[in-house]
């Protein structure tokens, strides 16, 4: 079942039964829709796409709604340095095929999605947990995503910080 979501000024309540919803089978698509919107309007439906999406970005079929990032954006952690959407579209889809490859199980636990203070940047907090198919190891990684906006509400730079 898909929903698409035309208004972004949803209930909060909402939002937050998105991840429910697809661990019951039912898919929500966020739709793009640009014209007219205003800054406001697009940081909302930005937090609700990263809310809705990251949690799946290890399934082979992920699709995250490339609307809500500036072709420009970049994307740097303590090991990674990307420019451009292409790039960045390439980087999730080699995730996902880490994921296949080498583990027999992982999950993305996004804790916390939320405009930071200075409405510059959403904040994540996250959890990556998983099962090395070579040495039957768990491993974990945590830490803070932030998605630095740009004037008119679009992601131009992903910057993620890991805790270990």
């Amino acid at each position: 079942l898909d929903i698409d979501l035309v208004r972004f000024s949803l209930s909060m309540a909402f939002v937050g039964l998105s991840p429910k919803l697809h661990r019951r089978g039912l898919r929500v698509r966020c739709c793009s829709l640009e014209v007219g919107k205003d800054r406001k309007a697009k940081i909302e439906a930005a937090i609700f796409s990263l809310r809705t999406d990251l949690p799946r970005q290890y399934d082979a079929v992920f699709s995250l709604d490339f609307g809500i990032f500036a072709d420009n954006v970049t994307f740097d952690d303590p090991w990674t340095r990307i420019k451009g959407k292409l790039n960045y579209r390439g980087m999730l889809y080699t995730l996902a095929a880490i994921k296949a490859v080498f583990f027999s199980d992982a999950v993305f636990d996004l804790s916390s999605c939320e405009l930071a203070e200075d409405e510059t940047k959403i904040r994540t907090r996250w959890l990556t947990k998983g099962r090395l198919r070579l040495i039957d190891k768990e491993i974990s990684l945590s830490g803070i995503d932030y998605f630095h906006l740009d004037g008119e509400g679009k992601i131009v730079r992903h910057e993620s910080l890991w805790d270990s």
